[in-house]
């Protein structure tokens, strides 16, 4: 998928950013804890957007999420799985569009929590389920978005 080439693409992927961040502050209140609405965008964004719009909508998203002085194994998480996902975008998934985008974010939140916090699955299995699955819905929002708007620009993933 050719990535956005254009400044209206990084702006909208930082006002969605914004928006990603004011939800998931207000997301605690209604849902108990807090789900995984900005690493479910930046999965997005790595299907989208070009290598150097993705290294600043990262960093823009880890600035805001952790800005302590030293990171932790969040932190290095939420830069690896995009870019992970950046790079395999056309090898990793035989399936195309909305379908590639949800499985990407769930499996994307699956490791996630597998690596930085394996007692919550061990724990509450049912929590981590939940989590994935907002995410996902909101992952499908966002690439919902990206290909209304810029459905022209855009292709199909593979």
């Amino acid at each position: 998928m050719p990535p956005l080439h254009s400044n209206k693409g990084l702006i909208s992927a930082v006002l969605i950013l914004a928006a990603t961040l004011y939800l998931r502050f207000y997301a605690g209140v209604a849902f108990g804890f807090l789900p995984d609405f900005v690493l479910a965008a930046l999965i997005t964004f790595s299907l989208f957007l070009g290598f150097f719009e993705l290294v600043f909508i990262v960093s823009l998203a880890a600035f805001f999420l952790h800005w302590h002085p030293l990171p932790g194994i969040e932190l290095y998480l939420l830069f690896i799985i995009p870019f992970t996902l950046f790079f395999m975008r056309k090898i990793i998934f035989a399936v195309r569009g909305w379908l590639a985008n949800i499985v990407s974010v769930m499996i994307g939140i699956a490791a996630f929590y597998a690596v930085s916090s394996f007692q919550l699955v061990s724990y509450a299995p049912y929590a981590l389920l939940e989590d994935i699955v907002l995410a996902g819905i909101y992952g499908l929002f966002v690439y919902g978005y990206f290909k209304y708007f810029y459905g022209r620009e855009v292709q199909e993933l593979v």
